[in-house]
């Protein structure tokens, strides 16, 4: 693992702490660029305080909008395994 990708996955840490903060589970995703420079978004568990079931940090929804799938090369680092049911 590189060092940039370690400080990514750290940062998806910091962000399940948050999480963990504000009364959800404790899981946190990050979307990185292709080139893994830059952090586009930021996503916390809202299971809970959002009494949303699929509110899971690593679904990251905020990017649907924002990014075309088929357009962006994009790496999402979490914290923890990705759920199985997206």
């Amino acid at each position: 693992m590189t060092e940039p990708e370690i400080v990514h996955l750290r940062n998806a840490i910091t962000v399940a702490w948050s999480a963990r903060r504000h009364g959800n589970h404790p899981f946190g995703a990050v979307l990185v660029d292709a080139r893994g420079r830059r952090v586009l978004l930021r996503a916390e568990n809202t299971v809970v305080m959002g009494r949303d079931l699929t509110g899971h940090a690593e679904m990251v929804r905020l990017a649907s909008p924002r990014f075309r799938p088929r357009r962006w090369r994009l790496t999402l680092y979490a914290s923890a395994e990705p759920c199985a049911i997206q």
